[in-house]
């Protein structure tokens, strides 16, 4: 199977350029972004084993505030093609952990082995969490997401977790409804609800996921949201009740 490159860059000569030196090196590059934004939307998009990024976007961030978060977010590894070959710059850009470096205009040789040393670092390094021993997969106390992007027509939107009412499994297609609209993405169900926060949402159907806050009322083996929508409950999933009997009763 390929290596499946995700590229960063506000530049389209540039990021056209280096998607066909990629791909002439056998890689597949699923995608190509140019905002810190657009980077996390597609990351979750596309599931991409590296991501090569510029350090210089014309965007309120930069390419090291993109790395940073997809980084911590997402745990793949950076190589950075930039550039900027100057100390301080350098300094700066290993703040956000790249395990690669390549400076503009660059031989493809360079280019390859810096992605491979890079793919092999990644492997090493999670091979050796694995082994360790750890409380939690997650630090209590990173930041918490609000929000997600989700693609609307010809633009990503940011919707607010708090506007999302419930979401509905479509064979390898999932419809987020929210207050206002109703979205479609390419992604399974469960990946999209590992997304969420556990305390917000529950999963109660293979089928369907929902807000705790949406709902309203609890019939039989019905849900009723405040949209007035009602959805099933499995019996594979009646902790449900539990759950939102003890959230109803703090």
């Amino acid at each position: 199977m390929k290596t499946k490159v995700l590229i960063v860059e506000d530049e389209f000569s540039i990021a056209l350029d280096l998607r066909q030196r990629l791909e002439d090196m056998d890689y597949d590059v699923v995608d190509w972004a140019e905002s810190y934004e657009e980077a996390l939307v597609k990351i979750v998009e596309h599931s991409p084993d590296i991501v090569l990024t510029d350090i210089q976007l014309n965007k309120e961030k930069d390419g090291i505030e993109t790395a940073k978060q997809i980084v911590k977010s997402f745990k793949l590894p950076i190589v950075f093609v930039t550039a900027f070959s100057d100390k301080s710059t350098f300094e700066k850009a290993m703040e956000a952990s790249p395990m690669g470096y390549v400076t503009k205009p660059f031989k493809d040789e360079d280019l390859k082995h810096n992605i491979e040393l890079a793919l092999q670092k990644h492997l090493q390094l999670n091979n050796s969490e694995k082994l360790a021993p750890s409380i939690s997969e997650f630090d209590d106390n990173d930041v918490k997401k609000e929000y997600i992007f989700l693609k609307s027509k010809n633009q990503y939107e940011k919707v607010y977790f708090t506007e999302i009412v419930f979401i509905e499994a479509l064979d390898n297609y999932t419809n987020i409804y929210t207050n206002q609209k109703k979205y479609t993405i390419n992604y399974y169900l469960r990946d999209f609800y590992a997304q969420l926060p556990s305390d917000k949402f529950v999963r109660i159907h293979r089928s369907f996921a929902v807000a705790l806050d949406a709902i309203k009322a609890i019939e039989d083996n019905l849900l009723l949201l405040r949209n007035n929508t009602s959805i099933p409950v499995s019996k594979s999933y009646k902790r449900v009740f539990r759950k939102i009997s003890c959230i109803r009763k703090n």
